[in-house]
């Protein structure tokens, strides 16, 4: 009977080590909150990719990240896209059109990472600063 009751309390607290094992685990990195900025122009057949993408790997990473879409001014549905996409994320993500070059280099200076995703003339450039 001693041994079971030392059963009993050795997996409750197991059970609490596992719970706040894993309420550290998603509080993990959120002290310092990073600024990533995506900027888009004309990808609407890849934008939705690229958001669940983004969104699964700062999931994975337990951290909290600070994410500003900034389009380019899209001439696609992009833009649309980005807004479905980001409510059904349900994220606290800002999307943002800039007007000029120097708006978009205003951004990309406050960014710790940038991802770059245009679709100039049908070739589509896309690039990573981390």
């Amino acid at each position: 009977m001693v041994g079971e009751l030392a059963a009993i309390v050795a997996a409750y607290g197991m059970g609490i080590g596992l719970v706040h094992w894993m309420r550290w685990r998603s509080q993990w990195g959120r002290g310092s909150a990073s600024h990533a900025v995506i900027v888009t122009r004309n990808v609407g057949m890849t934008i939705e990719w690229h958001l669940w993408t983004f969104a699964f790997l700062q999931w994975l990473k337990a951290r909290h990240t600070r994410v500003t879409i900034l389009d380019e001014g899209s001439a696609d549905e992009t833009l649309r896209i980005t807004e479905r996409m980001v409510s059904r994320l349900q994220a606290d993500w800002e999307i943002v059109t800039a007007a000029t070059e120097s708006e978009v280099a205003r951004w990309l200076e406050q960014a710790d990472e940038v991802l770059l995703l245009r679709d100039p003339d049908g070739g589509l450039e896309a690039a990573v600063r981390a």
